[in-house]
C-alpha cells in the first residue's frame, strides 16, 4: 500500500500545477529554511516558461505535499493526480489554514495565504493584473497566465494568479469562503 511519504506526483503537468500555488508560499516560515529566495527565483521563472525545477523540487513544500498525499489517499488512489491538487489548493486549502489559525498554530506568516476565486478587471501591464476577489480587489503577478484577459475567471494564492478556473469552480469556492469560521483577515501581499 502506497503510504504518505511514498506518494509520487503523476506527471510533469501535475507538478507544474502543484508549482504554480506552492512556489507562492517559499518565503513563509514553514518553507523559508527548505526554499532559498534564488532557488524559489529560478523554479518561477522555470515554471512560468512550462518547465520543471530540478527533480523533487515540488517535496520541499512539505504541508502542500502531505496535503496532497492525504487527500489522494482518501480518494484511494495511488499518486497525487491534476485533481487531487486542484481540489487540495481551490477547495482544502483553506480550511487547513483557518484549522491552523484557530489551534494557535505560528509557523505561517501574517500575508493572506488563502486560495481565492477571482475575475479579472484590469490588465495593468505584461506582469500585473488588478483581480476582484471575495478579499477585495488584489494586484496580481500574471506569471503564470499572462495570454488571460479582462473577464478571466481565475485562482489567485498569495497574489499570483495561479490558473483560470470555471464558473463552477469560482462559485464552489466562494461558497466555502462565506462558510469560514475564521473570519480573521490577513494583509494583502498586493
Amino acid at each position: 500500500m502506497t503510504g504518505i511519504k511514498d506518494m509520487g506526483m503523476k506527471d510533469d503537468e501535475t507538478v507544474l500545477l502543484f508549482l504554480k500555488f506552492a512556489i507562492q508560499c517559499s518565503g513563509s516560515p514553514l518553507n523559508r529554511t527548505l526554499i532559498p529566495p534564488e532557488d524559489e527565483a529560478k523554479a518561477r521563472e522555470l515554471v512560468s516558461k512550462g518547465k520543471l525545477p530540478d527533480r523533487g523540487f515540488e517535496r520541499r513544500y512539505r504541508a502542500a505535499y502531505g496535503g496532497c498525499s492525504i487527500l489522494a489517499l482518501e480518494r484511494e488512489k495511488k499518486e497525487i493526480d491534476k485533481e487531487v491538487v486542484e481540489e487540495y489548493f481551490l477547495y482544502r486549502h483553506n480550511s487547513n489554514l483557518d484549522t491552523d489559525l484557530a489551534m494557535g498554530r505560528t509557523y505561517r506568516d501574517d500575508i493572506d495565504c488563502k486560495t481565492y476565486p477571482g475575475a479579472i478587471e484590469k490588465i495593468e501591464d505584461k506582469e500585473f493584473a488588478t483581480v476582484k476577489t471575495p478579499a477585495g480587489e488584489m494586484r496580481c503577478s500574471r506569471v503564470f497566465v499572462g495570454e488571460l484577459g479582462v473577464g478571466s475567471l481565475v485562482a489567485v494564492h498569495r497574489n499570483v494568479i495561479a490558473i483560470q478556473i470555471s464558473d463552477d469552480m469560482a462559485t464552489k469556492m466562494e461558497r466555502l469562503l462565506n462558510s469560514n469560521h475564521n473570519s480573521k483577515r490577513l494583509r494583502s501581499v498586493g
